[in-house]
């Protein structure tokens, strides 16, 4: 229950304040992120009933995106903001000094045109992706349950074996090499196939959740590759950067397959 909690301290705005006594215990914690990404999950699912009864799907779609950013505090789209700013480096005269460079601009507080300009993105591409699912509250129910939890697999897969590229709070979990990895990505297959049962058959959605597994698990690894390449390291600004990837691309993929369905 303790590493619950400090696991919802760290990835959530919820007000709980665990007495962590030591790094090692923090380390630990990362074992319940899958936890905290279905505890989220449930808040967004319960918020987006609510807004679609009230207001309607446009406003609901927009309600999944807010509560998540402010469950999260921004936590997530402050690293895809800053990893961006990184990337958009241009080359130094060494492989090293380039590195050098992008850790500078990932630890700058201040965030640049382009990252801005990525946020933007990130939340037009999600309010799209929900906007076009069919009328119905299951389906995007099943949306604001899905790509929390996906996005939290990818976090877990790109933090397994990693090491860090900076020493800061985000170095403590890296590398994660708990088996625990495996079973996070079993319930997040389960849990997306479970969502989807509401709005189409157990065949369709048992591979709906395999595409979406698949999407989550190739795309965090290439981030972790290509990142890890470039900077040295993943850093906690990457895996926010992952996370908020991955769950535009849950919820592109599940606009995909509704459209593919109808």
């Amino acid at each position: 229950m303790k590493s619950f909690l400090i696991a919802l301290s760290f990835l959530t705005t919820i007000p709980v304040r665990p007495n962590i006594e030591s790094n090692n215990e923090l380390a630990k914690s990362a074992d319940s992120f899958m936890l905290v990404a279905h505890f989220k999950a449930i808040i967004l699912a319960l918020s987006s009933i609510i807004s679609l009864y009230t207001m309607g799907r446009l406003p609901a779609a927009i309600t999944v995106i807010l509560m998540a950013e402010l469950l999260s505090g921004g936590l997530h789209s402050d690293g895809l903001a800053d990893t961006i700013d990184a990337l958009g480096i241009k080359p130094q005269e060494t492989p090293q000094k380039t590195r050098e460079k992008r850790l500078t601009v990932l630890k700058d507080p201040a965030t640049g045109a382009m990252g801005s300009l990525s946020l933007s993105i990130w939340a037009l591409t999600c309010f799209a992706a929900l906007a076009t699912l069919s009328e119905t509250s299951s389906l995007l129910t099943a949306a604001a349950i899905i790509a929390p939890i996906q996005a939290i697999s990818a976090i877990k897969t790109c933090m397994y074996k990693s090491k860090p590229a900076t020493h800061s709070l985000s170095s403590i979990f890296l590398p994660y090499k708990s088996p625990m990895i495996i079973l996070d990505h079993i319930a997040a297959f389960i849990t997306s196939t479970a969502a989807l049962c509401f709005s189409f058959s157990l065949f369709v959605a048992a591979i709906s959740a395999t595409i979406l597994s698949i999407l989550t698990l190739t795309t965090s690894l290439i981030i972790k590759k290509n990142l890890t390449k470039k900077l040295g390291g993943i850093n906690g600004d990457v895996l926010g950067a992952t996370h908020q990837i991955c769950f535009a691309i849950s919820l592109l993929t599940l606009s995909a397959i509704d459209n593919l369905t109808k």
